[in-house]
């Protein structure tokens, strides 16, 4: 579960097993929302910043959101990304 673009590796995953440690399969957190293609609604909108209520199931973020040429991000936007 590395990325090897970035130039990751699983060395420390691998250790960690060597050593008898359980590891708990890691998952994405804290990316923003993009969209492709038609589905880019607010490209106009680029730049511009917003205080949000950004929602996901219980969990709910009172930040700000960021449109940007390939979606949303800014604070609420990573903060819900997580759920």
């Amino acid at each position: 579960p590395s990325i090897p673009k970035m130039g990751a590796t699983g060395f420390a995953y691998d250790l960690a097993r060597k050593f008898g440690l359980k590891v708990v399969q890691p998952r994405p957190a804290l990316v923003p929302l993009t969209l492709a293609g038609e589905d880019i609604l607010f490209r106009e909108l680029s730049g511009v910043s917003a205080e949000v209520v950004a929602r996901a199931g219980k969990a709910a973020f009172r930040e700000a959101a960021l449109f940007t040429h390939r979606g949303l991000s800014g604070p609420a936007i990573l903060q819900v990304s997580s759920y």
